[in-house]
């Protein structure tokens, strides 16, 4: 589910870079002076640096180049290669450049404003923080229409807590007006994104049976859904073989925790009538 998180976060940036502008500027209270919108912008850093240093996403604006980073975990690594993203593009553009980080975890957002000492006297980087504590909770209609991609932050943020009901109600119908693709994959991220209950009565309110409408959906959340489903049958097989057969040796858990969904199926069932784990796994 974190892979999904990152990439449809950053979806939402690709689909609006202005937003990337606006919550610099309006939730972050950060002055941005320039003009026109923000274009995608090649996010290979490594001119220089080794090939690892690619961004998120890439802004470009009139005077001032936007990273976009979306960190759904800790990751000791960025604190490096945060500074060298923006130096590498900064001396590309030859212009201001801002890094922001987009975190749906209040602990990962902590984590992730923390000054960065580079070591030279005075030097002190600071990451742009967009957390669930920046990231309001959308109550209307009309505030989701003005900035559809922030209210389906909202509800990726807040979706769980006891405003998700009111989130997707002021989300869902602002939907509406966007191109069809666009509206499929936000409406996919709201409904997955909130509570179980919060959804039920959107369901009831729109249809019965939701299945995800867009290509990204049905493309990621199916596969953490299948992974979900191998992970369970895996768990089992451990379970009932150490059952049957005692504790394992780690090179039988290792392959049983491995394996994929059609082989753990038949692993189960040869389970009944395996003598022994070499019968189990090999027979």
């Amino acid at each position: 589910m974190v892979s999904v998180n990152h990439e449809a976060v950053i979806e939402l940036f690709r689909n609006r870079p202005e937003l990337a502008v606006e919550v610099i500027s309006g939730l972050l209270d950060v002055q941005v002076q320039t003009q026109g919108s923000p274009q995608r912008f090649d996010s290979d850093l490594s001119e220089v640096a080794p090939a690892e240093y690619r961004a998120d996403l890439t802004l470009l604006l009139e005077g001032l180049g936007i990273i976009v980073e979306v960190q759904c975990n800790r990751d000791e690594r960025k604190r490096f290669s945060w500074p060298v993203y923006q130096a590498m593009l900064r001396a590309r553009l030859e212009r201001p450049v801002l890094l922001l980080v987009v975190c749906l975890s209040e602990s990962v957002a902590r984590w992730s404003a923390q000054p960065i000492d580079m070591g030279q006297p005075h030097s002190v980087f600071h990451p742009l923080v967009l957390g669930p504590v920046q990231i309001p909770v959308v109550r209307t209609e009309a505030a989701a229409r003005a900035t559809p991609e922030l209210g389906v932050l909202s509800a990726m943020v807040h979706g769980q807590g006891e405003h998700g009901e009111e989130i997707g109600r002021a989300v869902v119908p602002a939907l509406t007006g966007l191109d069809a693709e666009r509206s499929r994959l936000y409406l996919d991220l709201v409904l997955t994104s909130l509570s179980e209950a919060a959804r039920a009565a959107l369901e009831a309110m729109m249809m019965q049976g939701y299945e995800y409408q867009s290509d990204f959906a049905r493309r990621y959340f199916s596969q953490g859904q299948q992974e979900g489903q191998r992970q369970g049958q895996c768990a089992m097989l451990i379970r009932l073989a150490e059952k049957r057969f005692g504790s394992l040796p780690p090179e039988v858990r290792a392959r049983l925790e491995a394996a994929n969904l059609t082989t753990a199926d038949r692993w189960l069932d040869r389970l009944l009538t395996a003598e022994s784990l070499d019968e189990l796994v090999d027979g």
